[in-house]
């Protein structure tokens, strides 16, 4: 049965110990009247924490963008009862630089290996998981979520990846003798999962490369990881240099800065472009630089209706630089959207990842319907 912001509310002061299953309501009701950015917490560089809003009722106007202030982990809001986006709800370019496999965030830890794990009640579910589980996005969150009800055979695991998909491979180009030069672009980044309980981000595009009288190697993009996509790797260019330039490997993963291309030889006769990442890759002779941008994280939990009129977004706008060894571009985010009450979405979701001699994969997003607790 659809739950209305007047159901949902009974049914929490009814509930008792799980009044909070859709967040406490403390930020109270937010109906837009302009963009509004929300505060990143524990900022660091190109990290900071998740940023946590708990709304009673969410309405995002036409025209109006809610997002974060910082590159951050993502952002996690719970909406007690009703949500719509009639404008824009954002974490493009918001990705932050940060290995979720190793500590981070206030509370010092790395994602598990099993990821980051929400616990729903759904009609038909069967998983079971004791507590959710958001080590490595700070404490806000986890204190947060720790209000989740447990489920033993009657609900789903909702889970974003810990590690998101690979980049794309590098380009390998190169001629000897009186040969014409041989350029080519790199491979794009591989999508993140998507459409499904699980989904991940995406992986940056693989750098192109350019050479004459040598060969020429670019790097293979970044792997995405929970909270960003993947870098893009710069070209890899040359001319009379001879033996080799460059190497193979994968350059940029979890949101890294853009990578710089790379050049040996006669430097008046090739361009090479700069990769793309939180920061723009250098270009090296007549390139260009890449730009700056990676997509980053949503979790949206609605306890009522939820509708979508105006746009999700966790793209990328990183491209890579261009040139006869162009740069490549990052990896899309991803969103996990969970609503109880009825789903109306006539609005865009994007998740694209940045242009390049190798585009950015595409990230993944998943929209359920839950149960109430």
């Amino acid at each position: 049965m659809p739950l209305g912001t007047e159901k949902a509310s009974l049914l929490g002061a009814a509930a008792g110990g799980t009044s909070q299953y859709f967040g406490d309501g403390s930020d109270g009701a937010l109906d837009t009247t302009g963009s509004v950015n929300l505060t990143v917490l524990n900022e660091s560089g190109y990290d900071g924490d998740m940023v946590l809003a708990q709304y009673t009722t969410l309405d995002v106007n036409s025209g109006h963008t809610l997002s974060v202030d910082d590159q951050c982990r993502g952002m996690f809001i719970y909406v007690v009862g009703n949500c719509t986006i009639a404008g824009t709800l954002s974490m493009a370019n918001k990705g932050c630089y940060c290995d979720p496999t190793t500590s981070g965030a206030s509370d010092n830890s790395a994602v598990s290996s099993d990821g980051l794990r929400l616990p729903m009640l759904t009609s038909g579910g069967s998983d079971t998981l004791e507590a959710a589980d958001f080590a490595g996005c700070g404490d806000a969150v986890i204190a947060a979520v720790e209000n989740q009800k447990g489920i033993s055979g009657d609900g789903t695991i909702f889970k974003v990846a810990q590690v998101g998909s690979l980049g794309g491979s590098g380009a390998n180009k190169g001629s000897g003798g009186n040969a014409n030069r041989l350029s080519g672009g790199g491979g794009a980044g591989n999508a993140g999962t998507t459409g499904a309980a699980t989904i991940s981000t995406a992986g940056g595009g693989g750098g192109g490369a350019s050479g004459r009288y040598c060969n020429a190697i670019a790097n293979a993009g970044g792997t995405g990881g929970a909270f960003s996509g993947g870098a893009g790797a710069g070209g890899t260019g040359c001319h009379d240099g001879g033996g080799t330039c460059g190497s193979s490997g994968i350059v940029g993963s979890y949101g890294a800065t853009g990578r710089n291309a790379t050049c040996c030889g006669n430097q008046n006769q090739f361009s090479a472009g700069g990769g793309s990442g939180q920061t723009a890759g250098n270009k090296c002779a007549q390139g260009s630089d890449g730009s700056g941008g990676v997509g980053g994280l949503i979790w949206l939990v609605v306890g009522g209706d939820l509708t979508i009129t105006g746009t999700v977004t966790c793209a990328s706008s990183g491209g890579g630089g261009g040139g006869n060894a162009p740069g490549a571009g990052t990896g899309g985010g991803a969103a996990m959207i969970l609503h109880a009450g009825t789903l109306s979405n006539s609005g865009t979701l994007t998740f694209s990842g940045g242009s390049g001699s190798g585009a950015g994969g595409t990230g993944g997003y998943h929209i359920a319907q839950v149960s109430a607790a």
